[in-house]
């Protein structure tokens, strides 16, 4: 089972055992498991292994509740964890590409795939997704949009819009996984768009790993203390991204450059008004070059570090970016689209 989010690739492979274990390759980690009663325990005291708990027991959950017997099996997990070592330190820094969402999507269809033995159908994938938002949701504190999870499930680019949370954590404790995957979930949009055939995409790394769960604590704190100001910027930052969308649809270029750079400068005075320091430094200098040749780069995610990804229409001015990108200590990171996102992979 393979499944991709940006530059990450993940990889379950299962097979079967006499008891449930797994073994994480990334992680030099093995480790025996015991489910009863709708709970997954995991002999291991490694925080680690929180999205690989959350990932089998919401599978199996969703298995249980169709009436399809569990069957004990091993499950090695693999691949790209999206991360680089600080070379002062010696410790390693995750770049914030989505890593986790590609792992749980990848195990979730894993366990599934292994208890059907069938491809996957599009029904097979809106319910993968959707136990892979819950599983992440989970492992992640409550916190994230889901989108990673979005990315690494279905491939290509799309609209997404975030699922309601307060109704997603009132489902998750009354109704079985089976039902809740049936059913529409309200506000949530994922959505396939093309994008322009010349349209080149550059992704560079700050060299500081961001704290999601921090900055969102902080937005929250400013959302409560300043709801007028806070709805006004989210406002118009929704009205220059459905303005984006309609520019996507139709290739127009000057547009799309237009608005990525108002979002842009939305994000700025978000991050101002909120004291989060959602765009550092190297975030500036990112987008700072980027300018100088007809292009625009943004943070991604909830900014505060990680990275930024730049858009242009040009490959050799994308390449002299990216150039004097690393002689400003930005790291460049390769990046490729994949357009059917999860995958079976026979071997």
């Amino acid at each position: 089972m393979y499944s991709p989010c940006s530059s990450t690739e993940s990889f379950s492979a299962i097979q079967p055992d006499d008891h449930i274990s797994i073994r994480l390759n990334d992680f030099n980690l093995s480790s025996k498991c015991f489910y009863s009663g709708g709970t997954l325990s995991i002999d291991s005291e490694d925080t680690r292994v929180i999205f690989t708990k959350y990932a089998i027991e919401s599978a199996l959950r969703y298995l249980e509740a169709r009436n399809i017997p569990i069957q004990p099996f091993h499950l090695k997990t693999w691949g790209d964890i999206s991360s680089v070592k600080n070379e002062e330190t010696g410790k390693e820094m995750k770049v914030g590409f989505g890593s986790s969402a590609a792992a749980v999507v990848a195990i979730i269809g894993a366990v599934i795939q292994y208890h059907s033995n069938s491809s996957f159908t599009q029904q097979d994938k809106e319910a993968i997704f959707k136990l892979s938002i819950i599983s992440h949701y989970l492992g992640q504190g409550k916190l994230g949009s889901g989108f990673d999870v979005a990315a690494s499930t279905f491939g290509g680019a799309l609209i997404y819009r975030k699922f309601d949370p307060e109704w997603l954590q009132q489902k998750i404790s009354t109704d079985s996984q089976s039902n809740l995957v049936n059913e529409e979930w309200p506000l949530l949009q994922c959505i396939p768009i093309n994008l322009p055939a010349d349209l080149v995409m550059m992704v560079g790394f700050t060299g500081t790993s961001a704290s999601t769960k921090k900055l969102v604590q902080e937005m929250k704190l400013y959302k409560q203390k300043d709801p007028d100001s806070y709805y006004t910027i989210i406002s118009r930052i929704a009205d220059v991204t459905e303005k984006l969308i309609e520019a996507i649809q139709s290739k127009n270029q000057v547009a799309i450059l237009k608005l990525l750079d108002q979002n842009r400068i939305l994000l700025e005075e978000l991050s101002f008004a909120c004291s989060c320091h959602l765009e550092i430094e190297a975030h500036q200098i990112m987008s700072h070059t980027a300018s100088k040749y007809g292009a625009v780069a943004k943070f991604s995610g909830a900014g505060g570090g990680d990275c930024s990804v730049g858009v242009c229409f040009n490959a050799i001015n994308a390449a002299l970016i990216v150039k004097e990108w690393i002689k400003n200590g930005i790291m460049p990171i390769d990046i490729e689209f994949s357009s059917e996102g999860m995958k079976i992979e026979k071997g």
